[in-house]
């Protein structure tokens, strides 16, 4: 058996893994720093997800509003898609082709149902009474940008 050492704890670790790092981890706080390292990958992993979801359903949500465009006015109501960061979301979102064209100009602006705001990557900056506009926050406007 090999040592293992965090910061605040030793522990016995065999070739095929940490036998007591999780009751370590659930004393002292500390996790073993190959865990600290996994998640903050998979942390990374799932906002670049959830930013490519967003501009998905943004670039679906111009293709609508490219041809409301062609067919309707500009006061017309028109619904488009939630453009939430969860990839099984099917939700409408009525409003009046203008306001849309007006969001879409914005950059790192996102119109969401109620509710499907998520208060750690995302800052509420306007509230309708169907649809939020939110925008992005810190390190996760990187990945908006980057996705785009």
């Amino acid at each position: 058996m090999r040592s293992c050492s965090t910061k605040r704890a030793r522990h016995s670790s065999s070739r095929f893994g940490h036998r007591n790092c999780r009751d370590d981890e659930r004393r002292t706080g500390c996790p073993h720093p190959a865990v600290r390292r996994v998640r903050r990958s998979l942390a990374t992993r799932r906002e670049q997800r959830q930013a490519q979801n967003q501009s998905i359903f943004r670039a679906v949500n111009q293709r609508i509003k490219d041809l409301s465009e062609k067919l309707l006015d500009a006061g017309s109501d028109v619904d488009f898609v939630c453009e939430c960061d969860d990839p099984a979301c099917i939700k409408a979102i009525t409003m009046p082709l203008a306001e849309f064209t007006e969001f879409d100009r914005m950059e790192n602006c996102f119109i969401v149902v109620p509710g499907h705001e998520d208060a750690e990557v995302e800052e509420v900056m306007t509230r309708h009474k169907n649809y939020l506009v939110v925008a992005k926050v810190g390190a996760n406007r990187e990945s908006v940008r980057k996705s785009s």
